[in-house]
């Protein structure tokens, strides 16, 4: 199949002959040098009616939203026809979650990523009128600089928009972030799984997800995450 970026033409001639990095009910996924490249399922009506990342919003996403934590599409891409046919993303070097090394990262690695995906949807999606959604353990990367969001593909351009929407959002997905390292990191009960999804719904309606972060490390040394995430799952678990 031959494709070309919309932005400069330029050729692919046989995409599957790339190195294929993925594949889902949505898509395959194929690595070109530095980028990931999606051939998509589905035409584009029947995507827009199914809320995912059709013609319009894709290029709505392209030309209005700059994020550091949210991995957004950065191109389109075209069959021969000059239809559209899939996207074009940065390659996220994802690490493997059976096998997560958290004491590589600091836990000013999670400040970071709290800070910087706070700024994207506080002064990138917000005013834009974007809302994240579908949010689950496949919206998450862990890359060489810890977090990463991905999978974008279901997030919505709202026509009646309110920003406390939003603010859910971002408390949620905080949460939602401690959650995926403890998962992976520990074999969980179910009376575990429901303590920490409990947790993640407080965290939504107390909106104090930063400031507790904040303060537990002021009042602790911890050396990295894997520290950090041990003395969290203490106080949830008691």
């Amino acid at each position: 199949m031959q494709v070309n970026f919309a932005s400069n033409l330029h050729e692919i001639k046989n995409i599957e002959n790339l190195p294929k990095i993925g594949s889902g009910t949505d898509g395959t996924l194929y690595l070109y040098e530095k980028l990931a490249l999606k051939i998509l399922k589905y035409d584009n009506e029947t995507r827009k009616k199914r809320g995912r990342m059709d013609f319009d919003k894709v290029t709505y996403f392209i030309q209005e939203l700059k994020t550091k934590r949210i991995t957004f599409p950065k191109d389109i891409l075209l069959d021969e026809n000059g239809i559209y046919c899939g996207i074009v993303m940065d390659y996220l070097d994802k690490r493997n979650e059976n096998n997560l090394c958290l004491s590589q990262f600091q836990v000013d690695a999670l400040v970071q990523f709290v800070e910087e995906l706070i700024l994207d949807i506080e002064l990138e999606l917000t005013p834009k009128k974007v809302v994240p959604n579908d949010i689950n353990f496949g919206s998450y990367c862990v890359t060489s600089s810890f977090f990463q969001l991905c999978d974008t593909d279901k997030y919505l351009v709202a026509q009646e928009y309110s920003s406390l929407k939003n603010q859910d959002k971002i408390h949620y997905i905080l949460a939602k972030s401690i959650y995926y390292l403890i998962f992976y990191s520990y074999q969980l009960n179910q009376l575990e799984k429901r303590k920490w999804q409990k947790w993640v719904k407080l965290q939504v309606r107390e909106k104090k997800f930063y400031q507790t972060l904040q303060a537990e490390i002021k009042e602790n040394h911890f050396e990295n995450m894997e520290e950090y995430l041990s003395y969290k799952r203490k106080i949830i678990l008691k």
